[in-house]
C-alpha cells in the first residue's frame, strides 16, 4: 500500500520502488494482461480515469513538468505469440524534473533525491475533486 498512488476498478497507479526518475509513476492493469491492444473498451474508461487523476496529482506536486510516456506491451511478432504469460503491459510516466549528469550518463545508474515512499505519500496527499 505504501507505493499506491491511485486505484481504479481495473487499474492501479504506483510509485515504483527502484525508478529512474524521482517522480516516475507506473499504471498497470490489476488483472494480468499482456497486450494493451486487446484491452476491452470498458476497461479503457477506468484507465483514462486513473491516468487523469494521476496526472492531476503529479501536476499539483510538480507544477507543470515535462513528461515522457512509455507504453510497454507484448510485441506483435510471430515469435512472441506464446509469450503472453511473460508480459504484463503497463504505462510508465516519467516527469523530467532534472537533467542527467555525468554520473547518470556514464554509469547508466540514476540518482533519486526523493524516496519512493515519500514521493507516493506526497502524491496521495493531493486533494482531488
Amino acid at each position: 500500500g505504501q507505493f499506491v498512488i491511485e486505484r481504479g476498478r481495473k487499474f492501479i497507479a504506483i510509485k515504483p520502488f527502484a525508478s529512474r526518475f524521482e517522480w516516475e509513476v507506473h499504471i498497470l492493469p490489476l488483472a494480468h494482461a499482456s497486450d494493451f491492444v486487446t484491452t476491452p473498451a470498458d476497461d479503457l474508461a477506468d484507465l483514462a480515469r486513473v491516468l487523469r487523476r494521476t496526472m492531476a496529482r503529479l501536476d499539483a506536486v510538480l507544477g507543470g513538468a515535462q513528461y515522457n510516456y512509455f507504453l510497454h506491451s507484448l510485441p506483435h511478432a510471430a515469435n512472441f505469440a506464446d509469450c503472453s504469460a511473460s508480459y504484463h503491459w503497463h504505462l510508465e510516466i516519467c516527469p523530467r524534473t532534472s537533467i542527467p549528469t555525468g554520473f547518470e550518463l556514464g554509469s547508466g545508474l540514476y540518482v533519486n533525491t526523493v524516496s519512493p515512499e515519500a514521493a507516493a505519500a506526497r502524491l496521495r496527499a493531493v486533494t482531488l475533486d
